[in-house]
């Protein structure tokens, strides 16, 4: 798929729907997409089929699960990555493959609270890795803690901070 799409002039990192990759492009370098919608509309589903993607054609992912155990979005980003009729065996070699030395896939748990400083800090981590890094997946951003100059502030103005540092 990334060769078809490049081969089409679409540059960036296919996501999982080709036909979206050609119509609004795909994700670029340093670019922010910000997945907006009611609870229960599907959001980490759609940012975990993006990070499957990103592992399909070979690029390194980070998730920040804030809602979340690790161990829950590792699962369910394997049953993505395996199929719905993906054997306990399957889905557990798939994480042990994607989590192995390599970490082609770094999840972690901050709970709510993860602050500014410790995703920008594990990401640049991963980021002097020799092969990069291909996304970085943050479910969910308002779990984020405001920055400390912001407390005062309302939340949506304290999410605006976060979105622009990000």
């Amino acid at each position: 798929a990334a060769c078809d799409l490049e081969a089409e002039g679409v540059r960036g990192l296919p996501g999982p729907f080709p036909s979206w990759d050609r119509t609004a492009g795909a994700l670029r370098p340093g670019e922010l997409a910000v997945l907006a919608a009611r609870p229960g509309n599907g959001k980490t589903t759609l940012a975990l089929q993006h990070a499957a993607a990103c592992l399909r054609v070979g690029k390194r992912c980070v998730a920040f699960s804030l809602e979340m155990t690790g161990e829950e979005l590792c699962g369910r980003l394997a049953r993505q990555a395996c199929g719905a009729s993906a054997t306990h065996r399957d889905l557990a070699a798939w994480i042990r493959a994607k989590l192995s030395a390599e970490k082609d896939l770094a999840i972690y748990d901050g709970g709510s609270g993860a602050s500014l400083a410790q995703i920008e800090s594990r990401a640049r981590l991963h980021a002097a890795h020799p092969r990069g890094l291909g996304l970085i997946v943050i479910d969910y951003l308002q779990l984020i803690a405001p920055p400390p100059d912001t407390r005062r502030d309302t939340r949506e103005r304290q999410v605006a901070t976060i979105s622009r540092a990000l």
